[in-house]
């Protein structure tokens, strides 16, 4: 399983202090992708649950479900695996006609 998180931090953070970690924060958003072993060795299939907050308001969002099949795991990495789940599950919301202001 991989868990990518989003987190908000203050400012002048130093997160490569241990005793950092402590410090207030908040979690804004998550990605779960569990491997099915539905796959092989070199291409995976992966279940993924996206923690998706509205803008501004972290603590009233939904959970999307989306799915990354054949995935080359050998050849890409982690970033890759992630950019194709959200590609996936909240890519259409991002095309350029998602960003044109009605006026």
């Amino acid at each position: 399983m991989i868990i990518v998180k989003i987190e908000r931090w203050p400012d002048d953070a130093d997160l490569d202090d241990p005793r950092e970690q402590s410090r207030p924060h908040t979690n804004i958003a998550r990605a779960v992708m569990r491997n099915d072993h539905l796959g092989t060795a070199e291409l995976g299939n992966y279940d993924v649950e996206l923690y998706d907050p509205p803008p501004y308001n972290p603590w009233s969002g939904e959970t999307l479900h989306g799915r990354v099949e054949s995935f080359p795991r050998r050849q890409l990495g982690a970033w890759d695996l992630l950019y194709r789940a959200l590609d996936r599950i909240v890519g259409a919301r991002n095309s350029s006609d998602s960003d044109r202001v009605e006026g």
